[in-house]
């Protein structure tokens, strides 16, 4: 609408000789002129004529029609005055109107950058068009990827860069749910993110796991010569294949193994049902007529049941009347029954009354094991290969769990599915620990800029100490040891915090003692640990789920305080969050990078008005939840548990460090500051540092131990 002055009154029309079109030549299309006065007129033509009768008026203007207002008004003015764009006007002038400046278009609104590059969106596509992907204004490669970076939903991005592309210099973003034509494309530019599966995230959203040892070495120690393959007999130096009578339990009870994981929390639980000897907890079919072989290593052999039980089948029953997962371990790289070490068939009988196979037999042999095992029990949700695969059975593996197991998470295994193992037994991993990593099969802490999405899975023993040296059959803390002790809740709560809250996966262990149940004191332990985790995580101080924004503020209750703050990544695009910060009222209480499913951050109790949350990454980053809590105080557990004429295992495998003019504590200490140490052997002064306990003999002036165990108590 032209501007007037308020209060100022219309102009008088004074008679004047009768104007035409002719007095005003210019015909004025669309446009509106500001400083305009307003004339008293009835009709264009009196508005026209009321410009004639004054001699300073160049240009007037009817209010004809809408957007022009107020309708059937006459405006009358100079020439020279400006003029913006606008329908509805009646207007014509002696003069060409001056012309307006063009009005600058409004900025864009400006798009975050990040400092990303071609290791942010780590996989590469050659020959790939993707179906589901939306345009997005970009005007070169560069620009689309860095506005891919901006969208905390984008996992993939495209640029046409030449025919058959099109159109050409083009940008499309797409999500994880993008999916790849099935037609090769040349011309495209393509890079993604490494994304998780359906299996990956409902693995990792339900972070807390088992893992069960009850096999052959609950009973007796079974190995090949010095070889140990499973259990350990304190000071004989030779093993033997163990006879399947000496699986002899009396009372097996699966539903208390289930109520007794179920109580802290666990929703999914992994049975061994064979483990480096080769016996099978569940009766095998597996025969092979052409060579002459049947598996006759099995529970069917056992005098359990007489011979007609079935621990995998009760187990599965127990799962699903608790409303747990299962899953299955069942070795594959040693087996001291058909005399395979190291994934290779060795030559001759392991024993007088072991088969003789040759390693394409091996093959043949497990993949119709694990048939049985992934057909006959259900769906399962995890499946274990320790250690990886025997020379030529890793296609065979991947075809049948594609097969028969699509859903399951693999740990160390093929498939879209894979898992790695993070590098220690001992409960407490390398922060900062990431989802992905450069390629399958590593282990450890992983790559924030890895292409392959392999999450972490910690599995960690439950009990600690030793038995004696006459009563116990095994000198490691996987199958059942009468004389060990549960960890100790201090101990059990820092692992959690260190597995669960640095974005692992935890897998606790079980160990139903020999006649098939569990050790009351074990019970009590695992419910004392859920009492605690559910007391401290139950109710929030303060929360915010899905935050728009990556600094997240949050207003602090009064008098309320805070020990640690809970934040949860959305995983679903990638895992795009490598930094935080951590304020209250301004000062920084901690910092740290990944996230992941969980980080769990302790710093001391504190209160304030406002928590602060600052997450940055190369690419936006979304969160699910960032969380508040108070849990008075989380104990840290001290000192070791000690193992005296007792010596662990070692290995290169595992082997951490080794160094000497070293002292008992200071081992201890030395074991307590490396992350992935699970034991120790101090020995003449020397210290060696474990990664996993693979058991261990009795050895005269020998000290082994475990760090942050028992509450320091040496145990002899």
């Amino acid at each position: 609408m032209p501007q007037w002055a308020s209060g100022v009154a219309f102009v008088q029309v004074v008679a004047a000789e009768t104007c035409t079109n002719s007095t005003f030549p210019v015909t004025i299309v669309d446009l509106v002129f500001s400083g305009l006065h307003r004339a008293n007129a009835s009709s264009v033509g009196e508005c026209q004529q009321a410009c004639c009768a004054e001699s300073q008026c160049d240009v007037w203007q009817w209010a004809d029609q809408p957007p022009a207002s107020p309708i059937n008004t006459c405006w009358l003015g100079p020439h020279g005055l400006k003029s913006t764009s606008q329908r509805g006007w009646s207007s014509r002038g002696r003069n060409q109107p001056v012309p307006s400046p063009p009005v600058p278009s409004p900025a864009p609104t400006p798009v975050p950058t990040f400092a990303c590059t071609n290791q942010t969106f780590p996989v590469a596509y050659e020959g790939v068009m993707f179906s589901g992907l939306q345009q997005t204004i970009a005007k070169t490669l560069m620009d689309c990827q860095q506005a891919c970076c901006a969208d905390s939903t984008c996992a993939v991005w495209q640029w046409a860069d030449q025919l058959p592309a099109s159109p050409l210099h083009t940008c499309w973003h797409g999500s994880a749910e993008a999916t790849r034509s099935p037609q090769p494309q040349t011309g495209w530019v393509s890079r993604g993110m490494a994304v998780p599966s359906t299996a990956h995230m409902k693995w990792m959203q339900q972070e807390v796991g088992a893992i069960g040892h009850f096999n052959m070495g609950t009973f007796q120690a079974c190995g090949i010569g010095s070889t140990l393959m499973e259990g350990n007999t304190l000071g004989h130096p030779d093993f033997s294949v163990p006879s399947p009578e000496t699986f002899a339990p009396t009372a097996i009870d699966t539903d208390a193994w289930i109520q007794a994981l179920a109580s802290f929390g666990v929703e999914r639980a992994v049975l061994v049902v064979s483990h480096g000897c080769g016996f099978n907890t569940f009766p095998s079919r597996t025969k092979f007529e052409e060579f002459g072989f049947e598996y006759n290593y099995t529970v069917a052999q056992s005098p359990w049941k007489n011979g007609t039980g079935d621990i995998a089948a009760e187990f599965v029953a127990s799962c699903k009347k608790y409303g747990v997962k299962p899953a299955f371990y069942h070795g594959a790289i040693n087996n001291a029954y058909l005399h395979v070490v190291h994934g290779r068939v060795q030559e001759g009988p392991a024993c007088p009354w072991c088969p003789d196979i040759t390693q394409d037999q091996y093959t043949q042999v497990l993949t119709a094991n694990l048939r049985q095992l992934w057909t006959d029990y259900g769906e399962l949700v995890e499946v274990w290969f320790d250690g990886g695969f025997p020379q030529g059975a890793e296609q065979p593996i991947t075809d049948l769990l594609a097969e028969l197991q699509p859903n399951a998470v693999a740990f160390q295994g093929p498939g879209e599915n894979p898992i790695r193992w993070c590098g220690t037994e001992g409960g407490h991993v390398t922060y900062p620990f990431w989802s992905t990593d450069k390629r399958r099969g590593l282990k450890g802490p992983g790559d924030p800029h890895g292409s392959v999405f392999v999450p972490g899975e910690a599995d960690t023993c439950f009990q600690t100490g030793r038995g004696s040296d006459a009563e116990s059959p095994y000198g490691g803390c996987w199958f059942y040891n009468h004389g060990m002790v549960p960890k100790s809740l201090d101990e059990l709560v820092s692992s959690y915090h260190d597995t669960v809250g640095s974005n692992a996966f935890w897998l606790l262990d079980w160990t139903p003692m020999p006649n098939g149940t569990m050790r009351q004191d074990h019970v009590e332990r695992y419910a004392e640990l859920g009492d605690w985790l559910r007391s401290c995580y139950s109710i929030p101080v303060v929360s915010v789920h899905h935050p728009t924004s990556k600094l997240v503020t949050m207003k602090i209750p009064a008098h309320a305080q805070i020990d640690r703050i809970v934040l949860k990544e959305d995983q679903i695009n990638g895992e795009r969050a490598q930094s935080y910060t951590v304020m209250v009222d301004g000062v920084v209480l901690a910092t740290g990078s990944s996230i992941g499913n969980k980080r769990i951050q302790l710093f001391n109790r504190t209160t304030g008005l406002e928590l602060s949350v600052l997450v940055d990454g190369e690419a936006a980053a979304s969160l699910i939840s960032v969380e508040a809590f108070n849990c008075s105080q989380t104990p840290e557990p001290q000192g070791c548990s000690f193992v005296k004429s007792f010596k662990y295992k070692i290995v290169d495998e595992i082997t951490i460090k080794t160094h000497t003019n070293s002292s008992s504590t200071a081992c201890c200490a030395d074991c307590r500051a490396e992350s992935t140490c699970a034991v120790f052997v101090f020995e003449s002064g020397k210290c060696t540092l474990l990664s996993a306990n693979q058991g261990g003999d009795a050895a005269e002036g020998v000290l082994s131990g475990s760090p942050r165990g028992h509450n320091g108590q040496l145990l002899i």
